[in-house]
């Protein structure tokens, strides 16, 4: 069993499966943290399947379309007879915990939002000086010299 945990953007609305409204699946889309070779970010867009009543009643109320999301869970696999009769494979992450994230102008934690680390800050001020080093100092003896 692999368990996979990551975080994205929801891309599509929250669908129910079948009729009792324990299952339901949308999209997100998780960058890789690489680029391709035309200098581009490489996106994956997965699959979230949520399972059981008061998930996915959860899932409805939080997950919109561009919520950023923290998701965990089991990466599972699948198959189906479409209606032509075509045996279809389907990959996805089947959600044990996730958490929606506000992407706000605001960095108050009241209202959930979270400090862009791009953004001037007290904390992240943009400064060309990293450290301090006085110009008395060797580099002799330094490794990696």
């Amino acid at each position: 069993m692999q368990i996979w945990a990551g975080n994205g953007n929801i891309v599509s609305e929250i669908k129910l499966l079948g009729q009792n409204g324990k299952i339901a699946t949308t999209g997100i889309a998780v960058e890789r943290g690489m680029k391709d070779m035309n200098g581009k970010w490489i996106t994956d867009f997965l699959t979230l399947r949520f399972l059981g009543e008061k998930q996915v009643a959860r899932a409805q109320k939080e997950l919109t379309v561009g919520t950023h999301a923290d998701v965990q869970g089991k990466v599972c696999k699948d198959s189906y007879t479409d209606r032509n009769g075509e045996k279809r494979y389907v990959d996805y992450i089947l959600v044990s915990q996730f958490q929606s994230v506000r992407r706000a102008s605001s960095n108050s934690e009241e209202d959930g939002g979270i400090k862009d680390d791009n953004e001037e800050t007290p904390d992240n001020k943009k400064n060309e000086e990293f450290i301090n080093i006085p110009d008395n100092v060797s580099d002799d003896g330094m490794p990696f010299n």
